[in-house]
């Protein structure tokens, strides 16, 4: 085992070409990095220059998205370069366990890197080695991305001629292999390797010898194609023919890799990510004060992407917990809002203050929305719920009593002059309920709770007065459960807080849906 002055070595992680990675720590330190040790005899003229390339450029970088060097040292025989522990392993191995990726994740891991290149850029530094085994993760678990091995990396501001042949063959950019030319797109055609193969598995080649390899390196007529089992989004299969031009002239720059709808860098996980949410949901309520809906909504959107991604972004589970609270509450003004602007387009009720009623659609990013947690009890929509119960597991509907209810389905409960019936215009049935205002909902009995049912066929609305009348007896359990008393008093407490959310979020719906006069 190699000793490095003033570290503890732990395992090995890794081999290469002119030494080993090691796991370990610093003396007296619990804190694990990475040692990167870098045998002297090894080293070729052009290998030395390379390493001290590597360690002059790794001093000047510091960026999430890269893995930072902690510091270098050195004895007769090894060269020691100390860096941050990444403990996920590289992209490669990632690979090789999934097989294949999401697109959403995907989406994620290349917002990560454009952050990196986009901060690469900003220094004229290529890194001309960009493969998988070159980008590691922080974690398993949701992962982060970082990049390494700057082995390779050159400062270039325009083409420029080498007389070398830098990177690795399978993601190298056919300008460099065929003519020696290294332009600061090269980084680009690798990226589109790499999202190539983690979306489908394989790179383009397949699997393919060196010499076929070769051979469509150097045909530049031959065009990459995209297969046809696996289904991705247009932007996507947009991006990834637009980094695999074969010309670099046609190739896409990187404002314009920065830029593109796929990447959407504006919506990617950040330390400004909470600050841009907080000014479009500060903004949404006053556009919507002044009869501006669709851009209220939009508003609404914009808020809840940025709040998505400050979700990604945030390590700490307090605040993770308290931006999933700001999510739910938000998520329910903007689908009320939609309802709102669905009901006006559908009756044709426009003015001269609202725009064409063509609302968007929430972010890809939004669409794996983090379980939200449901407010216990149900108060006016006005004011905030006081406490809050996760109900990740099991939706709201799962706690709907599974008898018929034919001997309460006559239920009566009292009119209100906040509530009024409405007819369907579309259709030919008699299908007619009466709605509630928030402002009616009360939890203590169910005399307080103005739902009146003419004709339900699904029975939901049935279900729930009946549900709610039984609650003013409480030797009698509307669920059954097996296991000891305490259990089940536990778990009675818990579907009675989730089916007073069910109840608060219908009352928000049908308001939207058909307010009262």
């Amino acid at each position: 085992m190699i000793k490095v002055p003033g570290f503890v070595i732990s395992q090995l992680l890794g081999r290469g070409t002119y030494g080993q990675v090691y796991m370990g720590r610093k003396s007296g330190s619990s804190k694990l990095v990475a040692i990167k040790c870098i045998m002297k005899l090894k080293l070729s003229n052009q290998a030395r220059d390379n390493l001290v390339s590597e360690i002059s450029i790794l001093k000047a970088l510091e960026h999430p998205h890269i893995v930072r060097m902690l510091d270098f040292t050195w004895d007769a025989s090894f060269v020691y370069i100390i860096m941050e522990f990444c403990g996920g392993g590289d992209l490669s191995r990632f690979l090789r366990l999934k097989r294949r990726l999401d697109e959403l994740l995907v989406q994620r891991f290349l917002q990560q890197l454009a952050l990196a290149l986009q901060y690469l850029k900003s220094k004229n530094i290529v890194h001309m080695d960009l493969k998988p085994q070159n980008i590691l993760l922080t974690s398993i678990n949701n992962p982060s991305l970082k990049l390494a091995d700057f082995g390779f990396a050159q400062c270039i501001k325009e083409t420029a001629k080498k007389n070398e042949v830098r990177g690795t063959l399978l993601y190298m950019a056919p300008e460099i292999f065929c003519e020696g030319f290294y332009h600061p797109s090269c980084d680009l055609w690798s990226i589109g390797i790499i999202l190539y193969e983690c979306l489908f598995g394989t790179t383009p080649y397949g699997q393919i010898t060196i010499e076929k390899l070769k051979e469509k390196l150097v045909a530049m007529d031959e065009e990459i194609k995209l297969p046809s089992t696996n289904e991705i989004s247009k932007p996507c299969a947009a991006l990834i023919h637009g980094l695999l031009k074969r010309n670099p002239s046609e190739r896409l720059n990187h404002e314009q890799f920065f830029s593109h709808p796929f990447i959407d860098l504006d919506h990617a996980p950040s330390a400004q990510s909470l600050d841009k949410a907080a000014e479009y949901l500060k903004r949404a309520p006053q556009l919507e004060s002044l009869g501006k809906l669709c851009e209220a909504y939009d508003c609404y959107l914009e808020g809840l992407n940025h709040l998505m991604a400050a979700y990604n972004y945030e390590p700490s589970r307090f605040k993770k917990s308290q931006i999933r609270i700001l999510m739910k509450d938000h998520l329910l003004k903007t689908e009320s809002l939609k309802l709102e602007l669905c009901r006006l387009s559908h009756t044709d009720v426009t003015s001269s203050s609202s725009p064409q009623l063509e609302p968007k659609t929430l972010n890809s990013q939004a669409v794996n929305l983090p379980d939200p947690i449901v407010p216990v009890k149900c108060y006016d929509v006005s004011r905030q719920p006081k406490k809050n119960a996760d109900s990740s597991k099991k939706g709201l509907f799962h706690y709907l009593p599974k008898e018929k209810d034919d001997h309460q389905s006559s239920l009566k409960s009292k009119s209100s002059p906040t509530s009024e019936t409405y007819q369907p215009q579309d259709s030919g049935t008699s299908d007619n309920f009466t709605y509630f205002r928030g402002d009616c909902l009360s939890t203590d009995s169910v005399e307080q709770i103005n739902v009146c049912l003419s004709s339900d066929k699904a029975g939901i609305l049935t279900r729930i007065k009946h549900w709610f009348s039984r609650q003013n007896d409480k030797t009698e359990n509307p669920y059954e459960y097996s296991g000891k008393a305490s259990k089940k008093k536990k778990e009675y407490e818990k579907n009675e807080s989730e089916f007073y959310a069910f109840v608060f979020n219908l009352c928000v719906i049908l308001n939207s849906i058909y307010p009262s006069k």
